[in-house]
């Protein structure tokens, strides 16, 4: 049983990579075509309403996603339940959005966001009827299907994105674009995923999804604070254009933490969730996920922070210098971002949901009052603001997890040292290579290729050579995992 839950669990983790792998290819692109195409302040409006969709989004769903996705066992009544509560808040969130557009207008100073803030309103209708489904999915690990469904979906995003940009119709690409990622997602969701429709409320069910929902929700409006509170601050007192600019260096920050993070999170919550009773297995969970996000994203960090002018150069053009400074600066903070992920999905499959309320408050403030603060010094200040809280949020979240865990910081810190070894040994040899082909050739984007071929092929070698040294148990397994999953699905074709 336990082997079966671990194969289960991995092979969940492996399908996941390929859908997020292949959102990863798609949202790079697109980040480079659309930073060409629109201005600062096409993304600073769709960003700001976003931030107001998002924000209310916490409650649109009250918990029962996730109280769904957490419950040890479920019956029809807690679908139907959750479907309805789904429903009745989503439509009711929606006409509240819609109606309260002018105010949140006239409160940013933004006339053009009224118009969107009322469109985006339907973004609440597809969440209300895909919400149960979705969760019913993760649960039973059918992450296949579920990556599958976010490419699609983010695929047609893409196409409209682009086409109508290309059209000039500016903003609109966004705002659209948008609205047929969620439309198409709900749709697929709800094809792929049968369930009952029937609009009830059974009392016990209520209670037994809202007990865990009701805590997860209270954290979820703090996290939400935390996560759009930079955002928040950077439009009210920045202005939209540089909120365009913020939001385009923290997108591409959260690329590689999606990549690392999104997969583990999604996976782990689901599976820790089955066996969150069992101490060893869940202490062995979170040491193995964070090993293995310490070993791509520690070394991500350090390349990201040196390459920040090339890449920002290469990929939006010349508008953006703007995002150089405040992306090396949050680039520094991947690694934190996605282990806190981790422990999250470990603290809310014990069920210690008012815990982490606890902590989340403290996480939203911080992010508050340091970008409120570093706004003083412009975006750059920001983002030192926004990287300091989630150092912090990152010892607080890991220090919870390891109380309920019973374990010491000294054990899970030695599972993060492997990352460390080999970021240490990259940025060392970045410097020497990228220095000696700097010397050579003059073009910017050359020495990069170059210099990357080369590092990759090093690294490779080494680790060839030396498994243990740089990968560590926990990292030499999963890559066995993944050789022989790759092999599988190559003899099946």
């Amino acid at each position: 049983m336990k082997d079966k839950l671990t194969q289960k669990t991995f092979k969940g983790l492996f399908d996941m990579s390929i859908g997020v792998g292949a959102q990863f290819i798609i949202q790079f692109v697109l980040l480079i075509v659309l930073a060409r195409l629109l201005s600062p302040t096409d993304f600073g409006l769709v960003n700001t309403s976003v931030i107001i969709v998002t924000f209310l989004s916490i409650f649109s769903m009250a918990g029962v996603g996730q109280a769904i996705i957490q419950r040890s066992n479920i019956a029809e009544e807690h679908i139907s339940t959750g479907f309805t509560i789904s429903i009745l808040l989503n439509s009711i969130l929606a006409v509240i959005t819609f109606s309260f557009s002018p105010l949140i207008s006239q409160f940013f100073d933004m006339d053009e966001l009224e118009i969107i803030v009322k469109t985006m309103s339907l973004i609440f209708i597809f969440q209300g009827l895909s919400t149960v489904a979705e969760s019913i999915m993760t649960r039973d690990l059918k992450l296949n299907v579920l990556s599958k469904i976010q490419i699609v979906s983010y695929l047609l995003y893409a196409i409209v994105g682009i086409t109508m940009a290309l059209l000039g119709f500016g903003v609109w690409s966004l705002v659209s674009a948008t609205l047929v990622q969620y439309g198409i997602r709900c749709i697929l969701l709800l094809i792929l995923q049968p369930h009952s429709k029937k609009m009830n409320i059974n009392k016990q069910a209520f209670k037994d999804l809202f007990i865990f929902g009701g805590g997860f929700t209270l954290a979820r409006i703090f996290n939400q604070i935390a996560v759009q509170g930079d955002n928040f601050v950077v439009s009210k007192f920045l202005g939209v254009q540089q909120l365009g600019i913020y939001s385009r260096a923290y997108q591409l920050m959260a690329v590689p933490v999606t990549l690392f993070g999104k997969i583990l999170d999604v996976v782990l919550f689901s599976s820790m969730s089955k066996i969150q009773n069992d101490t060893f297995r869940l202490s062995q969970a979170l040491l193995k996920g964070v090993s293995l996000v310490s070993i791509l994203a520690i070394p991500s960090s350090f390349i990201f922070i040196y390459y920040s002018g090339t890449i920002i150069g290469f990929l939006f053009g010349s508008k953006w210098e703007g995002v150089i400074i405040p992306f090396s600066i949050l680039a520094a903070g991947i690694f934190f971002r996605s282990s806190y992920k981790i422990c999250d999905s470990l603290i809310q499959a014990k069920g210690a949901v008012y815990q982490r309320a606890k902590y989340q408050i403290v996480f939203a403030t911080l992010v508050l009052i340091t970008s409120a603060v570093g706004s003083i010094w412009g975006l750059n200040g920001v983002s030192i603001g926004v990287l300091i809280s989630i150092i912090i949020n990152y010892i607080l979240m890991s220090n919870l997890a390891l109380k309920l865990l019973n374990m010491s910081w000294i054990t899970y810190l030695n599972s993060q040292k492997y990352g460390f070894r080999i970021g240490i040994y990259l940025i060392v040899i970045l410097i020497l290579v990228s220095h000696l082909i700097s010397s050579i050739i003059d073009s910017k984007i050359i020495v990069f290729c170059t210099v990357s071929i080369i590092l990759i092929s090093i690294l490779l070698f080494s680790i060839r050579k030396f498994p243990n040294f740089f990968l560590g148990k926990d990292g030499m397994w999963f890559v066995s995992f993944l050789f022989k999953k790759l092999k599988k699905n190559k003899n099946k074709k």
